[in-house]
């Protein structure tokens, strides 16, 4: 007797009614629960099916290509990858993937309507579980926040899917994931080998949310991305099934950053599933002095690190959480991991610090058709080789802070600058580097005067908050990928979605823009300047609040002689807050 009934949402391309498609789906999800110790006959598979609404819907093959280009603009690397994942007849696929993605987001018509024909389907079929891959999901997604009744207390699954990617967060959601609270549960598989615009979605404080890493790298156009592999895969078998499926459903799992299968030390069960209590605050410091190239080399960064350590422990910070990265360790991969732990299992209250001291640098970025387009700010790991891969850059970086609650807190302190650097003055070291010849050509033009002139990135009307970079500069930590509308345009959009737009940190730095952030000297021992400054005026405890910290700080870096003028720039409400003690 069927106990589970599953209504699916197929995604791109074409899916004819009663084509081999569906008993493909039936079958892979027999697998996949039959993996997880049911009888297949346990569930029922209903299909939603909207191809002919897309058949009236009018894309042209240049729409198709600006439909590309903004899905590829929207943070995905190689999204095409080199397996023609788009087949033969490259003007009809483009139409029925990126064309379709991009209409959904911008055709609030076509959205209506794909809405109807889901809540109808829903009614009709009653399901306990909805699944929707690809664009399937994004249908499901938008159904469910404009009605939450649609999804009630079922369960939603998305699976390959474009929620997460920057362009849809931008422009559909101005530029924040809301979570589903009335659904019983939201699963999203994502794999990160599937590149038909697919991204991670990180929702840090929804208790009913779940990330299941489901990797897998098959052969064949496409392969990374259908639906069957996902549903019988063996992290599906262990964990998507159990917490969907039958009397199982509602058992304790646990649940430790997005992998159900990870320890768990001390638990809570929230809505069936067990999750691991995290503490209230904890601190990631990172400081690299030895470079692999000596001309890069700087003196005072580990000090940084241990003196910003004792001035968090003397406000309270515990050792124990508290993480610390120097030197080799501090490789690009290293790092990042450990920002995950840093920002994992966020909750309204808690505190998060990043502090970084080390260089920073510009990266010219290359968009769609290899354009250059922007210029990436990052930091500079041990591992740094002028590749986005071995940097941190906000486009990575934002997908962990865009989501957090807004009444948690996040400072990230930089000391460091991207204004190229490495000027020496007796012990007066930078703490930038400046790009090599052959990046520095990708800005660079010769004009008919025979001279190289800067090339610059068009400058687009965006919405940022008030900084001194310019919109074509990503700074870490502003989330300008999903702030890539006017201003109108995006308030219209937060209020349909009722939120206030991606989480903000408070973020310090050292220097402004085009500015270079120095290392001081004090008796024997180096520290930079900006960091010597913020602890001693931790110290004094004068300064209360973010605000008056930084007025303090910036009056103590320029009475020392250093021509750097310290920023700290947030949400208003949160600069005048006082500096926890």
């Amino acid at each position: 007797m069927t106990s589970t009934r599953i209504l699916a949402i197929h995604g791109i391309n074409r899916h004819e009614p009663g084509g081999p498609w569906e008993g493909l789906w039936r079958d892979a999800i027999g697998e996949g629960v039959a993996g997880a110790g049911h009888a297949p006959d346990d569930v029922s598979v209903d299909f939603v099916h909207y191809d002919d609404l897309f058949e009236d819907v009018d894309v042209s093959f240049l729409d198709a290509m600006e439909a590309l280009a903004k899905l590829v603009a929207g943070g995905l690397r190689g999204a095409l990858g080199s397996r023609g994942r788009f087949g033969r007849d490259v003007r009809t696929s483009l139409r029925w993937s990126a064309g379709m993605v991009v209409k959904w987001v911008e055709d609030d018509a076509f959205r209506a309507k794909l809405r109807d024909r889901l809540a109808a389907r829903i009614a009709e079929t009653t399901p306990d579980v909805v699944i929707g891959h690809s664009m399937g999901s994004l249908i499901a997604y938008d159904a469910f926040t404009m009605d939450p009744s649609l999804v009630g207390e079922r369960s939603f699954l998305s699976v390959g899917s474009q929620i997460g990617n920057h362009f849809v967060v931008g422009q559909f959601m101005g530029g924040r994931i809301q979570p589903l609270d009335q659904a019983r549960l939201w699963l999203h598989q994502y794999n990160p080998h599937d590149g038909v615009f697919t991204a991670p979605v990180r929702l840090p404080a929804a208790p009913n949310f779940v990330q299941v890493v489901t990797p897998f790298d098959a052969r064949g156009a496409g392969a990374d991305h259908r639906a069957e592999s996902y549903f019988r895969h063996a992290k599906a078998s262990d964990d998507v099934w159990p917490l969907l499926i039958g009397p199982q459903a509602n058992a304790r799992r646990q649940v430790v950053a997005g992998d159900l299968s990870a320890p768990a030390s001390r638990e809570v069960k929230v809505a069936g599933i067990a999750r691991r209590v995290v503490p209230k605050r904890r601190a990631l410091l990172v400081g690299i002095n030895e470079y692999p190239d000596d001309a890069m080399r700087l003196a005072g960064c580990k000090n940084d690190v241990f003196l910003m350590s004792e001035a968090l422990q003397e406000r309270g910070f515990e050792p124990e959480n508290m993480r610390v990265l120097l030197d080799g360790r501090a490789t690009a991969a290293n790092i990042w991991e450990r920002i995950e732990w840093l920002l994992h299992g966020v909750q309204p209250g808690d505190q998060r610090i990043l502090y970084f001291s080390g260089h920073g640098a510009q990266l010219p970025g290359y968009g769609t058709f290899e354009t250059i387009d922007r210029v990436d700010e990052c930091l500079v790991p041990f591992d740094f080789d002028w590749t986005l891969e071995r940097a941190v850059v906000d486009s990575d970086f934002y997908r962990l802070y865009a989501q957090l609650p807004y009444d948690a807190q996040f400072l990230a302190i930089f000391d460091c600058c991207h204004s190229g650097g490495m000027t020496r003055n007796g012990a007066v070291r930078a703490r930038g580097l400046e790009a090599p010849d052959d990046i520095r050509h990708r800005m660079l033009q010769w004009d008919d005067r025979g001279r190289w002139e800067p090339r610059l990135p068009a400058q687009a009307e965006v919405y940022v908050p008030k900084v001194s970079a310019p919109p074509s500069t990503r700074r870490v930590g502003l989330a300008r990928h999903v702030r890539q509308l006017p201003k109108d345009t995006y308030d219209v959009l937060r209020e349909r979605r009722n939120h206030y737009g991606p989480y903000m940190p408070l973020l310090f730095y050292a220097c402004r823009e085009r500015e270079l952030a120095y290392e001081h000297r004090v008796g024997a021992q180096t520290y930079g300047a900006f960091t010597w400054s913020l602890a001693r005026t931790l110290r004094q405890g004068r300064a209360k609040s973010y605000e008056a910290v930084a007025r303090s700080v910036a009056t103590r870096v320029s009475r020392m002689g250093y021509p750097q003028r310290p920023t700290l720039i947030g949400p208003k409400d949160w600069l005048k807050v006082e500096v926890p003690s």
